[in-house]
């Protein structure tokens, strides 16, 4: 370490995976540094699973009234112009898919608030290279919904070995009253199904999100951790812990630069 730096006493690592291969390293790292951890959250969130038989079907989940709802509501929206559903193929122009997420999710209240990844550089320039590089190994999962061959809703997921993990949905909010968001999430259900070794796919999502929870066959248990030195008193750590949760909210802050 170099001289006049400051060693750290603590350090606060938010939703993790409980049980899962980082939790077991964090644990035995921490053993054999000699440090405690202390977990600070625990909470549960929504996960697809593949099942081995036809009964462990994702899709099963789905209760019948929401899937008549969903079917009423495309009804609906296909009397008034025409409805496809796309997905981006490995030989597709994933540049225009790029940019219509980014032009989607810009248009409504995250475009307003200065949350949408379009809204500053970094997040733009984020989204892009992560997608890009995503698609070129075969690991980007894009889906959408037309109208009258236009955009209004993308959705976006990344796979990850076994599994996947949803990241953004975005949609064109003058047609909200159709759910195209939930409507993707149901063909993400289908898309999860025919992926080759796909075992499951995380939402990501809140853990109190009442159409994901409705729509999902499974949970994950996930948990916030904070890691210490064991010298540090548990009052110490009751002091620190606000500041180091203060520390994430600024750095999660978009730069003057990014703007």
């Amino acid at each position: 370490m170099r001289s006049g730096t400051t060693r750290a006493t603590l350090a606060h690592l938010k939703w993790v995976s409980r049980d899962g291969p980082f939790d077991r390293a964090l644990t035995a790292v921490a053993g054999e540094l000699g440090m405690e951890r202390w977990t600070t959250e625990a909470f549960t969130r929504a996960v697809w699973r593949n099942g081995a038989t036809p009964e462990q079907d994702p899709e099963r989940a789905l209760s019948g009234q929401l899937r008549r709802r969903l079917r009423r509501k495309e009804r609906r929206l296909a009397e008034a112009g025409r409805v496809e559903h796309v997905m981006l193929e490995q030989d597709g122009d994933v540049e225009r898919w790029i940019a219509d997420f980014l032009r989607l999710e810009s248009s409504g209240w995250k475009g307003q608030r200065g949350t949408a990844l379009a809204c500053s550089r970094g997040g733009r320039r984020f989204f892009a290279a992560s997608a890009a590089s995503a698609f070129q190994q075969n690991r980007l999962l894009l889906l959408g919904l037309d109208f009258n061959g236009q955009p209004i809703a993308r959705r976006c997921a990344f796979r990850a070995g076994q599994g996947a993990f949803a990241f953004k949905t975005a949609y064109d909010e003058r047609f909200a009253a159709y759910s195209p968001g939930a409507i993707l999430e149901q063909d993400s259900i289908r898309q999860l199904r025919s992926l080759p070794g796909a075992c499951w796919m995380d939402s990501c999502a809140a853990p109190d999100n009442p159409l994901i929870n409705r729509m999902a066959n499974a949970r994950i248990a996930m948990q916030s951790v904070v890691v210490g030195h064991r010298e540090v008193p548990a009052a110490r750590i009751e002091a620190d812990l606000p500041l180091v949760r203060w520390a994430q909210r600024r750095l999660a802050k978009k730069s003057p630069q990014d703007a």
